[in-house]
């Protein structure tokens, strides 16, 4: 029996049912014309538009998805359960609220553009697509992002040059940043400069607080605690590391993960963008031995005397020159102190101790470093005075030039060494004093210069001017109580840094200063 045929006899069974009810019989006939009728058009209608509206339901769909998650570029991080979006310049955190409203306010601008949007069904739609596309976004964590490239030299102008001396070397500890985010060298060992360390422990902490990673640059040391050399990179920084403007976190992330997946790992960063002399440096523990390493400085800083001139290195001068070389070739100290006096003692001749290890010595064995390092030691104990005072300080600078007056008055030699090379005597052989910053050497003055009692001897030459004038009246600026200072100083050569003397004066005029100011009732009585 055909629908057709159905439907016929269940109409005359009805008809039949009141056919002598003139009542019933009007009001099938009403909902018949009425209800029934108009209802069964519509579904009509509804039946044959489903599918055209499906179809648009499934393109706009795509069409919103893409523009969401690929145009806007929004990403997501598991570890901290935080969605993140990049604007081309900036990557930000945002919420899944915030999402949300996107995607509907990209819905309705498509429905506006459409003319041939469905009118039911619209609502569910909405709410399905804006939690389908949440869910997509969850499945594109941050490494899968690429930067633009004002990202890129944004983070890495953040770091180079004030941490790290070269921009392939920024590069580099980027690469190695994101091999750490994404967990791929567990047991990779990064030897650094202590110089470093407050940015790595804010750079930790910002990890955690951002991506939800807990100690994932555990593997950057900054001493060597004996480990396995084929672990071990050295990443060098510069003396005096310090971050000039904190690039956002992350966008440092991000770009980090991007080179990470970009070059695999900071090893094939290494060998395929940075110079050899960089590479070996980077590679100095994977690629040699103890010996090996310890042999290369005993060539390049040892020398065999003359068994008959009685000369010898002793184990301090020894250390000296290790550190020395170390430095010189940007390397941390790669082996404990007793590994290598047992090396060199081993391959100079002198392995046995005699005695206590301080009393080690190497005979006939000379070094070219050591005239250099004798003449300042003779310096030192001739002209500086140790006084333990922190109100005494020379600068690095003046020491220098100190230093330099010395040998063309005494010695005659040659002056070759830099402040740098006078920082690395300084702290080996005179550990007790303190050098800031590099530049600034605490507790110590000339024999023939008392900073301090220059100053103040200055200042009282000024203050009985003062006293002596009766139109000046007013307070007199550090800037320009310092020019009359250096105009008071016969030998230009000595003549005091403006930041120790501000300091003097504060310390010596100490109830007469205020705002950078000595008030007028240091000479009115």
């Amino acid at each position: 029996m055909t629908e057709l045929n159905r439907c016929n006899e269940l109409f005359k069974t009805i008809c039949g049912t009141y056919a002598d009810n003139d009542f019933m019989l009007n009001k099938i006939s009403r909902y018949l014309l009425n209800e029934l009728s108009p209802k069964l058009r519509a579904e009509n209608c509804d039946h044959e538009s489903n599918p055209a509206r499906e179809s648009w339901f499934a393109k706009h769909a795509a069409h919103i998805k893409n523009s969401v998650i690929t145009q806007q570029q929004f990403f997501y991080i598991g570890g901290a359960k935080q969605f993140v979006k990049y604007d081309g310049v900036d990557y930000r955190s945002t919420t899944f609220d915030c999402i949300l409203t996107e995607v509907r306010d990209c819905i309705v601008r498509d429905i506006a553009n459409s003319v041939s949007a469905p009118i039911t069904g619209l609502t569910e739609w909405k709410q399905n697509v804006g939690y389908e596309v949440l869910e997509e976004i969850q499945n594109v964590p941050l490494h899968e992002t690429i930067p633009d490239s004002s990202t890129i030299q944004s983070v890495i102008t953040s770091i180079y040059p004030s941490i790290f001396e070269t921009r392939d070397e920024a590069k580099y500890f980027l690469t190695i940043l994101g091999d750490s985010l994404m967990g791929k060298f567990p047991k990779m060992v990064y030897l650094t400069s202590s110089s470093v360390k407050p940015f790595i422990t804010t750079l930790q902490r910002d990890i955690s607080l951002v991506m939800g990673i807990q100690n994932c640059l555990s593997g950057i040391k900054y001493k060597y605690h004996d480990h396995v050399y084929t672990d071990c990179r050295v990443m060098n920084v510069s003396a005096h590391a310090e971050v000039s403007h904190a690039p956002a976190p992350l966008n440092m992330f991000a770009v980090a993960l991007h080179y990470s997946v970009r070059h695999n790992s900071g090893d094939e960063f290494a060998t395929r963008y940075l110079c050899c002399d960089t590479t070996d440096r980077i590679f100095c523990l994977r690629d040699n031995t103890q010996r090996d390493i310890v042999a290369k400085f005993e060539n390049d800083s040892i020398q065999c005397a003359d068994p008959t001139s009685g000369s010898r290195i002793t184990q301090k001068e020894m250390l000296f020159l290790w550190k020395n070389f170390l430095e010189m070739n940007k390397l941390p100290n790669v082996m404990f102190a007793s590994t290598f006096l047992d090396i060199i003692g081993g391959m100079t001749g002198a392995g046995a101790n005699q005695g206590t290890d301080t009393d080690r010595v190497f005979p006939n064995k000379i070094s070219k470093f050591l005239p250099e390092v004798s003449s300042f030691n003779s310096f030192w104990d001739e002209c500086i005075v140790v006084s333990g005072n922190d109100a005494d300080e020379m600068e690095m600078d003046e020491i220098t030039f100190l230093y330099r007056t010395f040998l063309s008055t005494t010695t005659k030699r040659p002056f070759t060494l830099d402040a740098n090379g006078i920082g690395r005597i300084m702290r080996h052989f005179h550990p007790t004093v303190s050098i800031t910053q590099g530049k600034y050497v605490s507790g110590i003055r000339h024999k023939d210069w008392d900073k301090n009692k220059q100053v103040a001897d200055v200042l009282g030459e000024i203050h009985d001017k003062l006293v002596e004038r009766t139109d000046q009246s007013h307070a007199i600026p550090f800037n320009v109580l310092y020019k009359q200072y250096t105009g008071h100083v016969n030998d230009g050569s000595q003549i005091v840094s403006k930041r120790f003397f501000e300091s003097a004066v504060t310390r010596q005029l100490v109830e007469h200063v205020h705002n950078q100011s000595v008030s007028c009732t240091w000479w009115i009585i």
